[in-house]
């Protein structure tokens, strides 16, 4: 298996047996899956993903995404390339234990009001996901500022003449902000659909999917469990 100029022999495929309509008709061949191998579906023998094949081979043990918006996206695995971020990184830690690259986050902040989280609340920095998927009260506290915004229980849609706020979160110790103008997830005629939506029943940890990325270039450091984030270039 090749990306890039990065390359696994012998990489064991899932194959689905079933996939959704969304993403039939989407314009991908499916998930890499750059997460651990703890938590992925292969049976009746457990396999190894990309990234756990391929970080020995590395100069580095890391991986990093670039994904802006309206612009061609890409990753660089066992380097961090500077020019592709203004600034410095930020570090956070993260705990794999439960597969993901979960980090503790404690307040968000909404048009200049800060609320906490709930009580251990964490997140998953998870690039396999488009939106981000939050708790019901976040959601409606974010959307409660915008005119005319109204909710399917899962998904926010509101009028397009009107603008979405900034979205301010603690990652680790430090604070980052997705502007609203990349909080627009989609366009229909006069109605718009917010990229913040509710996150599925039983999931305690919030999603931090593409919408997150789109603000931020992120190095997954799994040498030294931490995420490494700074504004893109």
């Amino acid at each position: 298996m090749r990306i890039g100029g990065s390359v696994v022999k012998g990489q064991a495929v899932e194959l689905a047996q079933t996939v959704s309509d969304q993403f039939v008709q989407g314009h991908n061949d499916g998930l890499v899956g750059l997460g651990y191998g703890s938590i992925n579906q292969i049976s009746p023998v457990p396999q190894k993903t990309f990234f756990e094949n391929l970080a020995p081979s590395l100069q580095s043990p890391l991986f990093a995404a670039s994904l802006k918006h309206a612009a061609v996206g890409s990753y660089d695995f066992g380097y961090i390339d500077s020019a592709k971020y203004s600034g410095s990184l930020n570090y956070a830690p993260y705990d794999s234990s439960n597969g993901w690259y979960e980090f503790p986050t404690t307040s968000y902040t909404v048009a200049g009001q800060t609320s906490s989280f709930s009580n251990g609340q964490t997140g998953i920095a998870d690039t396999g996901t488009t939106l981000l998927g939050l708790s019901a009260d976040v959601v409606s506290n974010y959307h409660s500022t915008v005119q005319g915004a109204s909710s399917d229980g899962s998904i926010t849609s509101y009028p397009c003449s009107e603008t979405l706020p900034d979205f301010t979160f603690t990652l680790g110790n430090t604070a980052v902000t997705i502007p609203g103008s990349l909080m627009v997830f989609q366009q229909d005629g006069d109605t718009c659909y917010s990229a913040m939506s509710t996150k599925p029943d039983g999931l305690q940890q919030d999603i931090y999917g593409d919408i997150f990325f789109k603000a931020y270039y992120v190095v997954f450091d799994v040498g030294n469990s931490q995420l490494g984030f700074a504004p893109h270039a």
